[in-house]
């Protein structure tokens, strides 16, 4: 067993009601798998606002980490969930947290080309001089600083 309960399954499924319910029978929303991931963690690496809302709600820790020092913030938005990533800032989660290795939620929404997540991440206040590990997959500085210049004459 991978340490999955019915609660992280109906979360990474986006299924409300069933989260809702669980959750009304004690289902504890900080719970972990056996790498790591909590309820928040899979329903922000899928993209369900409202479940993650409803976790939010109930007192789920916002800036848990998994194994691999990923957070929610880090799953929103490397998958360009602004709305997730939003939520997640509006419940005060910590911007400038690393995974383990050194990768901000900054560096993983410019690695994918999610540039609106990128924005919105700077909008509250997150360390642009951090040092990132390896670059993940296809963003070089370089296209990052185009990217930066672009925005940047557009504003």
């Amino acid at each position: 067993s991978d340490g999955e309960t019915a609660l992280h399954l109906a979360s990474a499924r986006g299924h409300l009601n069933i989260t809702r319910l669980l959750i009304e029978h004690s289902a504890s929303v900080n719970l972990a798998t056996k790498v790591g991931w909590t309820a928040l963690h899979l329903t922000s690496s899928i993209g369900h606002l409202e479940v993650a809302q409803l976790l939010l709600e109930h007192n789920t820790s916002v800036d848990l980490a998994t194994n691999n020092g990923w957070t929610a913030l880090h799953l929103a938005s490397v998958w360009g969930y602004l709305n997730i990533v939003q939520l997640l800032l509006e419940h005060n989660t910590s911007v400038n947290l690393a995974t383990k290795v050194g990768w901000t939620a900054l560096h993983l929404a410019f690695s994918k080309g999610h540039l609106k997540v990128a924005w919105l991440l700077l909008e509250h206040n997150t360390c642009v001089n951090q040092n990132g590990g390896r670059w993940p997959d296809s963003a070089p500085p370089h296209i990052v600083r185009g990217s930066l210049r672009g925005r940047s004459a557009a504003h």
